[in-house]
């Protein structure tokens, strides 16, 4: 298993609520190789773990990009235009 699904488990009050928790079978867990785009906000809710130390692969740590937040992760960011000044 890997360790951030123990470190995760363990703050959930163990793997069974964790999977309950993400609506998932406990045994999932051990296939992953990492937490899969898809579960990582719930993990993230379950267990309190931020989500780039969940998959620091898709999310950018605090202070990564001087506060560009804009909650997508980091592969799906969308550029914004510049319309020279002009409203759009």
């Amino acid at each position: 298993m890997i360790e951030i699904v123990s470190r995760g488990a363990e703050k959930a009050g163990g793997l069974g609520k964790l999977a309950a928790a993400l609506g998932i079978c406990h045994q999932s867990f051990y296939s992953w190789k990492k937490v899969p785009a898809e579960r990582v906000l719930a993990f993230s809710i379950a267990t309190g773990i931020p989500r780039h130390e969940i998959r620091p692969d898709l999310y950018a740590s605090q202070g990564d990009d001087a506060g560009l937040d804009d909650g997508l992760p980091c592969s799906q960011s969308v550029a914004r235009p510049d319309y020279g000044g002009v409203a759009a």
